[in-house]
C-alpha cells in the first residue's frame, strides 16, 4: 500500500532553499581561492570556470542532503 505524502513546513522548506544558496556561495569562495592558487598570471577564465564549478558541485550536495531532511521531516509530520 502507498503512504499519503505530507510535505513538510513551509518554513523547513525556506530554511532548505537558504541552505542550498549558502551552500552554492561556499562553493564559489572555495572554487575562485582555489583557481587563484593554481593559476598564474591574467586567469579570470580559470577562476571563474572553477568557481561555477564548485558553486554548482557544492549546491547539488547541499540540495540532495535538503532534499532527503525535507522526505523524513514530510513523512515525521504526516505521523508514519
Amino acid at each position: 500500500t502507498s503512504l499519503p505524502l505530507q510535505t513538510p513546513p513551509g518554513w523547513a522548506r525556506a530554511v532548505a532553499f537558504a541552505a542550498i544558496i549558502a551552500g552554492g556561495l561556499a562553493g564559489a569562495l572555495v572554487g575562485g581561492r582555489f583557481g587563484d592558487v593554481a593559476c598564474t598570471g591574467s586567469c579570470d577564465v580559470a577562476i571563474g570556470a572553477s568557481m561555477l564549478a564548485a558553486s554548482v558541485i557544492a549546491a547539488l550536495g547541499v540540495a540532495a542532503v535538503a532534499v532527503i531532511t525535507l522526505r523524513v521531516a514530510g513523512e515525521w509530520v504526516g505521523g508514519s
